[in-house]
């Protein structure tokens, strides 16, 4: 091949991700959405033909758009797949399958020698993000100079994992946005999976699974009631037994100042606390004077600060003193129509980063539900239902309903007829409490969940 075969390449490769990139930003029109047929405006797979008569096609998802944000060019037998932010995945994922007599005008078009990763040929980016090409991980049948021969054994995992690739990318942003402000509180309706998206941030900080926080160190989990308060959090005195008939008192640190001596002697590792419900609880009691100590910019020994039981530090060995060290980072979760969501003053918003989590990010929790028609119509059911809500003249976006409603879909004795009664339909009814139209009203969001 010759230098005009590679520039071809190049364009072709280049207006083939730019109309990628166009189209992940674009809504599919109703007469495809149902349709086995993949739609992509501009999406032609007519092809380039290369000097030596290689044929090389653009396609631009597989199955019902399984693979939509997974483009992939076909050189005869050669079929290369495209992904951006690819290091969200474990190292040596493959993103390229090769099966091709024509292996040397792959070498010649990527420079590649079949044994490590390359970038494009030209910088690319798809929504926002560099865009990277990977090599499978292959087994070599047999090989001579013009001939390869390979088992495509990952194409199942590539599948499995794309579906996970929007989950992994929001839990990657949103532990930047933590590391860089330090306090983060994800808020809105409930149901969007707030609890869990922050113990997933917390994993992806500590480098660990969510199943095994709790066994780790590093991380700290409390959920705010109304009868938690300062004792339990900073410290206090609590019961240290019985000494001649009489109860004994002993100042004692709480859950949120033992985690923080703990993170004081490994400074070089992040310490995730995450509190449930933050705002069920009486925020400025429970905090105190550590208003001041959570600020971000007013972390580590310089900024400490004297607690309410300060006199007796000396006496129980204590430091006198007390503050919050650069790596321990807070995440708070709070639902917005709870009222006791009023609780959270100017002070406290000042000192976090308040971030809305919407049904319609967390709509990838669905996944769950492994029968794609039941999974289809969950998700456009709910996301009929929330549209209505959010438009209508008595409730608001705030009252939308979260997909976790939808999670006992996973099981396969239940229907969406019977999330709507036992679950939805009574939050509603609680919403709407004292309306002399709520059942009316009722009655037009069932209309819209069944899509009437």
């Amino acid at each position: 091949m010759n230098d005009a075969d590679v520039a071809k390449f190049k364009k072709y490769l280049n207006d083939f991700l730019k109309i990628c990139q166009r189209a992940v930003k674009e809504d599919t029109p109703e007469e495809f959405k149902d349709s086995i047929k993949n739609y992509v405006r501009g999406g032609t797979t007519k092809p380039i033909l290369l000097s030596d008569g290689t044929k090389v096609y653009r396609h631009f998802a597989f199955g019902k758009n399984e693979l939509f944000k997974m483009p992939y060019l076909n050189i005869n037998w050669v079929n290369l797949y495209y992904d951006w932010s690819a290091s969200l995945f474990e190292d040596e994922i493959p993103r390229v399958f090769i099966a091709s007599p024509k292996i040397k005008n792959f070498q010649q078009l990527t420079g590649d020698k079949l044994t490590t990763n390359f970038q494009l040929p030209e910088d690319t980016e798809l929504v926002g993000q560099p865009v990277t090409v990977y090599n499978i991980k292959y087994k070599v049948q047999s090989v001579d100079d013009d001939n390869i021969s390979i088992t495509e054994s990952a194409y199942a995992e590539i599948l499995k994992r794309m579906k996970k690739f929007d989950q992994l990318s929001q839990v990657q942003n949103y532990s930047e946005q933590l590391l860089q402000d330090h306090n983060v509180i994800f808020h809105g309706a409930p149901g969007t999976g707030k609890t869990y998206l922050a113990q997933s941030i917390a994993a992806n900080l500590l480098k660990t699974n969510r199943d095994e926080l709790m066994d780790n160190h590093q991380y700290g989990f409390v959920q705010f009631h109304p009868s938690y308060d300062y004792t339990d959090f900073v410290e206090g005195l609590r019961p240290a037994g019985i000494e001649n008939g009489q109860l004994q008192f002993k100042l004692q640190p709480g859950t949120f100042m033992s985690f923080c001596n703990h993170a004081k002697t490994d400074p070089d590792n992040p310490y995730v606390f995450v509190i449930d419900e933050i705002n069920r609880g009486d925020i400025n009691k429970i905090f105190g004077e550590l208003f001041f100590a959570i600020d971000p910019g007013y972390r580590g020994k310089a900024s400490a600060v004297t607690t309410q039981y300060a006199n007796l530090h000396e006496a129980n060995g204590m430091n006198q003193q007390f503050y919050i060290p650069e790596n321990v980072y807070i995440i708070g979760t709070m639902n917005d129509i709870d009222r006791s969501a009023e609780n959270i003053d100017f002070a406290m918003r000042r000192r976090f980063r308040f971030i809305q989590i919407e049904p319609k990010d967390t709509l990838q929790m669905l996944n769950a539900i492994k029968d794609e028609k039941v999974r289809k119509n969950a998700s456009d059911s709910l996301t009929r239902l929330n549209d209505k809500i959010a438009h209508d003249d008595v409730l608001n976006s705030n009252y939308e309903i979260g997909p976790s409603y939808l999670l006992r879909l996973t099981h396969d004795d239940v229907e969406l007829e019977d999330i709507w009664q036992q679950d939805i339909a009574p939050l509603l009814a609680e919403y709407l409490q004292g309306l002399d139209d709520m059942t009316s009203r009722i009655d037009g969001f069932k209309k819209a969940f069944d899509g009437k």
